[in-house]
């Protein structure tokens, strides 16, 4: 039971993150992109989330590691939307990952934190790097083989965390991850 209600869970934060993507995009095309900036505890935002992905990649018979810090870094930023652009990052990378693991992990710098989201998946091909960010982006061979989407997520996630000062990039080598 305890197994059923934390797949409900992670299921549940899973959807309820799309249907944000959906409501964020059509705020931000009007120009009325709500955030909530405050101090927060960015280590316990990220292990709410380190929670789902473990259900989620062991639902999908993936190894899952994270390597998160039990308290901090404080970071000024909306909880709610940085919550929401590292689900969407994990969700991204499980989608797109067959088999071996998907990683979340946080590095602390002078003046900067990182969150990094790493898998074995497929990469994304040279050719279609260029417009990863864009809106209703999707690569030709993810939708050859059939993965689902609408181009949506890495738009808001981009949209979400240079609204709170921050920058997002992505390292890709196709076909290895």
């Amino acid at each position: 039971v305890q197994k059923d209600i934390g797949r409900i869970h992670a299921y549940a934060q899973h959807l309820g993150g799309l249907i944000g993507d959906v409501l964020d995009l059509a705020a931000s095309d009007a120009g009325r992109l709500h955030r909530n900036m405050e101090l927060i505890d960015f280590g316990d935002v990220l292990h709410m989330v380190a929670e789902s992905g473990r259900q989620l990649t062991a639902d999908k018979g993936l190894a899952w590691h994270a390597d998160l810090p039990n308290a901090g870094p404080w970071v000024w930023g909306d909880r709610t939307r940085l919550r929401q652009v590292v689900l969407n990052l994990i969700n991204n990378a499980i989608k797109f990952t067959n088999r071996g693991e998907v990683r979340l992990s946080l590095e602390q710098s002078e003046g900067a934190v990182t969150v990094i989201v790493q898998d074995t998946g497929l990469g994304i091909p040279l050719e279609e790097q260029v417009a990863i960010f864009d809106e209703f982006s999707r690569s030709e061979r993810s939708i050859a083989l059939g993965y689902p989407g609408l181009g949506l997520g890495l738009a808001i996630c981009k949209t979400l965390v240079e609204m709170q000062g921050g920058q997002i990039w992505f390292e890709s080598i196709p076909d290895q991850g």
